[in-house]
């Protein structure tokens, strides 16, 4: 005769979890305000002309931009007060969707000029938007398929 030990069960009560959440609560706050920053930089690249290599065809990729920072700030402050895994899953699904249009734009529009630097930088940087397209698509595809076994693992409950 086996004898099994029941496992023992968390309940949202707990310190450890209420530390996690704790954590993860911060981590969305610092996520937001980086956003928030990266917004307000994005917005002042083309005043300040900095970096040099950066084009006046940034203009057409800055709305873009700003959606997707813009996101980034509501998403994350969402996760602050519902963060249960199928929620994460969707506003994943929506700053990668965001992310893939912004590195799409950035390759079409390529508001880059490397024209001053001996090394091809426009290589590398299409191959990094490249990559970028690549890891987006790949983040949807990972997240509908957590969102998917998520939501049947609750249906089963």
């Amino acid at each position: 005769m086996t004898v099994s030990t029941p496992t023992p069960t968390r309940t949202p009560t707990t310190p450890r979890s209420r530390i996690g959440r704790q954590a993860r609560q911060f981590g969305y706050l610092v996520a937001a305000a980086i956003n928030a920053v990266m917004l307000y930089v994005a917005n002042r690249l083309l005043e300040w002309e900095w970096p040099s290599f950066l084009t006046q065809d940034f203009d057409q990729v800055l709305p873009i931009v700003q959606a997707s920072l813009i996101a980034g700030v509501v998403i994350n402050l969402a996760y602050v007060g519902f963060d249960a895994p199928w929620f994460k899953s969707i506003g994943q699904i929506v700053i990668s969707a965001i992310g893939l249009a912004v590195a799409v734009r950035m390759f079409t529009v390529f508001p880059f000029d490397f024209s001053r630097y001996d090394f091809a930088w426009d290589t590398v940087a299409r191959a990094v938007i490249v990559v970028a397209i690549i890891g987006s698509a790949l983040g949807i595809v990972v997240e509908t398929l957590k969102l998917f076994r998520t939501g049947l693992r609750t249906m089963v409950e």
